[in-house]
């Protein structure tokens, strides 16, 4: 593998490709508030100047970020460049919602919902009577997904092939939402309704029900739900293309394995579990929807003891920790070190996931500490859950499942308190951020990189 050296810190073709992604992405934002727009003028409804407002605050910010290429003396971390800027375009994003609402903690809870591609709803705040706004949250939910591409190449060196498997990912992200959105119209929705619907599915986002009043089309459910199936693992195939070059082995096949076995490991947890749960289709497909991270619609599993729910929960969180890093296990990460050493030596950006310096020396301190921050994190914001009027077991549930970006309806919780706060709807912000942009990543990151600027003499 041949690598052109370039300067550690401040890569100047790293950094403008992150720049430009999210130049795009604000461009796009503002462009999609012209179909929002039409449709809030079409019925009526008096707030539809809030998506012009969007627009141009969203070309305004666009332009902003993209003054921060010309500065050849800031060097800034493209990961950060993507955090600010997806942090500020979800509080640009909430304002129809909280325009509607006029309630701010409520409202950007609900748009980081969408914008992260966990899609949680609240009691008596998931009906909109607002046909725009179902409209703009299921767009929200799609710009999600484009982010979780964006994050994946953000980690990795940026050469030419690595961009062109960055367009090839978003290609293909756009393509299956086409799908989606087909498949719903062929099930007999409104194009409208299709279109919500396809792009919350194919970015992995909860299926919410709510969105349309049709409750006939019981077919849509099952089919829809095979297609988040089919959009995870076509997401895993590109997740892990980019890390086969430096691993030289399949990874693909051994995540599929991990699959499976967490898969029949929480069948038979949820046999065992009290009260014994039913096994069933319905049970089976919702148990895969949730350890490939889909989220699932609680309406049609009620009888599930919170003691299931629980340890479905955790063993997605389980799941998803382990495939944090595409397939790297502890074997492999020792001689992936020393080649990463050998070929690229200084050249590749800190944080990335291959460039492992001296001073990070043995693979179990990784392990611990990615465990130890993730159960810091579950216990920190679980707790304040618990002092804000939720039970433990309540707390800890709706922490794990927004900790990992699952879709939920709280309401199916049965909740001690109705309605959720202002205190907590912040806490659950918190911990989708958490989640979605990855916590011990950024950490780990860091470590890698401060130790990396002391140990570069020692190459």
């Amino acid at each position: 593998m041949v690598v052109k050296k370039l300067p550690l810190f401040g890569r100047k073709s790293l950094k403008s490709y992150s720049v430009n992604r999210q130049k795009n992405i604000c461009i796009f934002i503002g462009f999609m508030c012209i179909p929002a727009f039409l449709i809030s003028t079409h019925y009526d409804e008096p707030f539809s100047w809030t998506y012009g407002a969007i627009g141009i605050l969203c070309l305004l910010f666009g332009y902003f970020i993209n003054s921060w290429e010309k500065k050849e003396n800031m060097h800034i971390d493209p990961l950060f460049i993507m955090t600010f800027t997806w942090v500020s375009m979800s509080f640009i994003s909430s304002i129809p919602l909280w325009v509607v609402s006029k309630d701010f903690p409520l409202s950007y809870f609900d748009t980081v919902s969408q914008i992260t591609s966990t899609g949680t709803t609240i009691p008596y705040y998931q009906n909109y009577s607002s046909t725009s706004l179902n409209f703009w949250r299921s767009f929200l939910c799609c710009v999600g997904g484009i982010y979780s591409i964006i994050i994946i190449f953000s980690k990795t060196e940026t050469d030419t092939e690595m961009e062109s498997s960055f367009a090839l990912c978003i290609i293909c992200y756009f393509s299956l939402t086409l799908l989606c959105i087909l498949f719903e119209k062929m099930c007999g929705l409104s194009w409208l309704d299709a279109s919500n619907h396809g792009m919350r599915i194919a970015s992995l986002s909860f299926y919410d029900t709510n969105l349309h009043d049709n409750t006939t089309l019981s077919f849509i459910k099952e089919t829809s739900s095979a297609m988040l199936i089919i959009s995870w693992i076509a997401f895993s195939c590109f997740h892990v293309q980019q890390k086969r070059q430096f691993l030289k082995q399949n990874i693909f096949s051994g995540k599929l394995l991990l699959v499976a076995s967490f898969f029949l490991v929480t069948i038979i947890m949820l046999r065992i579990s009290h009260p014994p749960t039913e096994i069933n289709k319905n049970t089976v497909l919702t148990t895969l929807m949730w350890i490939t991270g889909a989220g699932v619609d609680l309406q049609n599993i009620r009888y599930w003891s919170p003691v299931t729910i629980m340890l479905l929960a955790i063993v997605t969180c389980l799941y998803k920790n382990e495939t944090n890093e595409a397939g790297i296990t502890l074997q492999n990460l020792k001689s992936l070190r020393n080649t990463a050493r050998k070929e690229v030596r200084t050249c590749l950006h800190p944080n990335s996931i291959i460039d492992i310096p001296r001073s990070y020396k043995t693979p179990p301190q990784h392990l611990i500490l990615n465990l130890s921050l993730y159960g810091l994190a579950i216990l920190t914001i679980g707790i304040l859950l618990n002092f804000s009027g939720q039970s433990l077991s309540t707390a800890i549930l709706l922490t794990l499942t927004s900790l990992n970006n699952l879709g939920i309806s709280c309401n199916e919780f049965f909740l001690s308190s109705q309605t959720i706060t202002a205190q907590q709807a912040t806490l659950l912000t918190i911990a989708m951020w958490l989640g979605k942009i990855g916590f011990v990543r950024i950490f780990i990151g860091l470590t890698k990189g401060f130790s990396r600027r002391h140990t570069k003499k020692s190459y």
